[in-house]
């Protein structure tokens, strides 16, 4: 498609998505994501 040509024909923006994407990961990363998942369940276990 155009706009995956258009992102391997240019560098910066291949440059900014990955800066973009590393940043959006870190939000998953197993130590923020297990707490949450560990309040979830013990507040479902409650009621």
């Amino acid at each position: 498609s155009e706009a995956a040509l258009r992102i391997l024909s240019n560098a910066d923006i291949r440059v900014k998505m990955g800066v973009e994407a590393r940043k959006r990961a870190k939000l998953f990363d197993s130590k923020l994501i297990v707490p949450r998942y560990l309040k979830y369940y013990e507040k479902i276990l409650e009621s």
